[in-house]
């Protein structure tokens, strides 16, 4: 058996999954949770009423108690407080988990009341749909709501045992013990097709974001990361941002057609994903023109060896794939501690970028961020040739 299907590793997998959904989709979650006490409040409404009738039918001898009308009424209570504290709590993931278990564990209480003294000595009827409807349609880490389900289980067969006759007693125990395995079965169901559907919305969302040639940031989510960097940073950004130009690269499609530029530019990708860290963002800004944000980058010489090792990887990359190197030219702005406007910043790293190629191209040229329309050149600005 391989290792990744031993059980140690499946239940990994499926926390990891588990993690991933209730970090990313925490705000859905919580909308759906709070919709869901709605809903669940509707359904013990519904089954409590279709089942009442059904029992009368079953045995003439039935009646509805004050129990019954005590149940109606927190149900109904429950269902307009859910809809009234949506959208007060969407923002509020745990104080929402805790009004949705609490919501749970009020309408099984009432239901297992009624069950355990209100049959008159007959078998409980309401609690396992209740159960199973309650954990299928809320969802919270750590399963918390199959463990308030178990509690009503377990409280009905207590109950019982104390309040019933033997035989009714057991056949109580056995539908509670029924009704919790069908409620993790359900949940979990549930569950799978909560992660399958979230998997999926990731998925497409990712591919919303990622050029699909080179497989980094299109130019629109590139753009959106950056502008949304440099709001969330005000006037205290830090980082630098690259520019980067492959050198004469219509020679590359004209000389050896599209399909070897494609891969150049796969390659390129590759080399700044390699190259930058993960928690740099990197993205094709358009043709064969790529950018990356880098947060708290601002040392000149650690920017020149990235650049540098990007340069090398694709002087290697271009022998590979066409026979000769390929070059690049780079732009690099930094700012350290300042605001920083997103199209002064471009405009910058673009002046950059073109005075590389004015340089002779394959070069690096290394700018700090100045305030105004148009910066003169630091004495600080640092260039790299061949």
């Amino acid at each position: 058996m391989r290792r990744a299907d031993l059980p140690a590793s499946v239940l990994r997998r499926s926390a990891a999954r588990r993690r991933a959904y209730f970090t990313a989709d925490s705000e859905r979650i919580v909308s759906s949770n709070l919709g869901s006490v709605a809903v669940a409040s509707a359904m013990v409404l519904a089954l409590v009423t279709a089942l009442s009738a059904a029992a009368r039918l079953v045995s003439p001898l039935w009646e509805a108690t004050p129990a019954h009308a005590v149940v109606l009424g927190v149900s109904a209570g429950v269902l307009a407080v859910s809809l009234l504290l949506r959208h007060r709590l969407a923002a509020r993931p745990v104080a929402s988990t805790a009004v949705c278990l609490a919501a749970e564990a009020a309408l099984l209480a009432l239901v297992v009341a009624i069950d355990a003294t209100a049959t008159r000595g007959m078998p409980g009827v309401f609690l396992q749909p209740a159960c199973i409807a309650l954990t299928a349609v809320i969802v919270t880490p750590y399963a918390l709501p199959l463990v308030v389900a178990l509690g009503a289980e377990v409280s009905l067969a207590v109950l019982s045992a104390a309040l019933k006759s033997a035989p009714v007693a057991q056949f109580d125990a056995f539908s509670c013990l029924i009704g919790m395995v069908v409620a993790v079965a359900v949940s979990q169901v549930t569950m799978h097709l909560r992660l399958r559907d979230f998997e999926a919305r990731e998925v497409l969302r990712v591919s919303s974001l990622l050029d699909s040639l080179c497989g980094v940031y299109n130019k629109g989510a590139l753009v959106a990361a950056l502008r949304e960097y440099l709001e969330r940073s005000g006037a205290h950004a830090t980082g630098a941002i690259l520019l980067f130009d492959v050198d004469h690269f219509k020679g590359v499609n004209d000389t050896h057609g599209h399909y070897a530029g494609d891969e150049v530019l796969r390659a390129f990708g590759e080399a700044l994903r390699t190259s930058f860290r993960a928690t740099d963002t990197v993205g094709r800004f358009g043709g064969d023109e790529f950018m990356v944000l880098a947060p708290s980058l601002v040392d000149e010489r650690v920017i020149r060896e990235k650049v540098d090792r990007v340069r090398a990887a694709m002087r290697e990359a271009g022998e590979r794939i066409l026979g000769e190197p390929v070059t690049l030219s780079c732009g690099a702005l930094f700012a350290q501690g300042r605001a920083v406007t997103y199209e002064e910043a471009l405009r910058q790293a673009d002046e950059a970028l073109y005075e590389a190629k004015r340089s002779g191209r394959d070069c690096v040229v290394v700018r700090d961020y100045e305030s105004g329309e148009s910066p003169a050149r630091r004495a600080g600005e640092a260039e790299v040739c061949g």
